[in-house]
Formats: structure tokens, C-alpha cells, sequence
């Protein structure tokens, strides 16, 4: 279940896409602004983040290339990383290059999907990828 998240290309296509667009510069963007309802730049700060650590995360446990042991400690670390991430996205829009708006609740968001992520990869790999099959 869930093969897809066996490919490489499937969380670092996520990181570079998603990265790419959380930092491009405020001038080269089309000057309609795409909010579909109040704060919804939150809700895409949250699905982003939620992403990278899901996908990233199910990459590592499908691939063993963690510890089954030490899945928490390294779902943690990377949540942290995660979330710091976001603050430093956040503190690069702000540079004269990118010129995007700074807002401390997009990493409140970010930390909030990151953590979330990784639940869910928890409750996949508990409620399916863990389980031994019959021989």
C-alpha cells in the first residue's frame, strides 16, 4: 500500500515545487491575489508543510532507510526541521529580492501540518505498513 511513496522523486519533487513557490519574488507574481475564503494562505501553509513531512517521512520508513525503533525520534527531528524551515522561508520573504509578505502565523501553520504529517505517517505505518503478512 502506498508504493507511490516508495520514489524518490515523489518528496523532493514537493520540497523543490513547493519551496520554489513560497519564494518567488512578489514582482514576477500576477497581481490578482487567490484567496477563496478568509486566511486561506494559512490552509496552504498547512497542507505544504503537511506534505513535505508526509511525504519525506513514508520515503524514509517504505525504503528502510531509518530504524522501525527509532521511527519517533526521527519523525520528531523531522518535524523540527520542518518547522524550521518554515520560519526561515518566512524570514526570506521578507528580503528586498522576494519582497513577500512576513507572518508569523504561516509557521505556526507550517509547524501545525509538519506535525500532523507525521501523524499520519505514524497511523499509516501502525495501521498497515507494519503489519506482517502470513507467509
Amino acid at each position: 500500500m502506498f508504493l507511490f511513496f516508495r520514489k524518490t522523486w515523489i518528496p523532493v519533487g514537493w520540497l523543490l515545487v513547493s519551496h520554489l513557490a513560497m519564494l518567488w519574488p512578489k514582482d514576477k507574481m500576477p497581481d490578482e491575489k487567490i484567496e477563496w475564503f478568509p486566511h486561506f494562505d494559512k490552509l496552504v501553509h498547512f497542507g505544504i508543510y503537511g506534505g513535505i513531512v508526509f511525504s519525506l517521512f513514508a520515503w524514509l520508513i517504505l525504503n528502510g532507510k531509518i530504524n522501525p525503533q527509532k521511527k519517533w525520534g526521527w519523525g520528531i527531528a523531522l518535524a523540527a526541521l520542518a518547522t524550521l524551515d518554515g520560519f526561515l522561508v518566512e524570514v526570506l520573504q521578507r528580503t528586498p529580492f522576494i519582497n513577500r509578505d512576513y507572518d508569523l502565523a504561516d509557521v505556526l501553520f507550517d509547524s501545525i501540518g509538519a506535525v500532523l504529517g507525521l501523524a499520519a505517517v505514524m497511523w499509516f505505518y501502525h495501521k498497515y505498513w507494519a503489519i506482517k503478512k502470513p507467509l
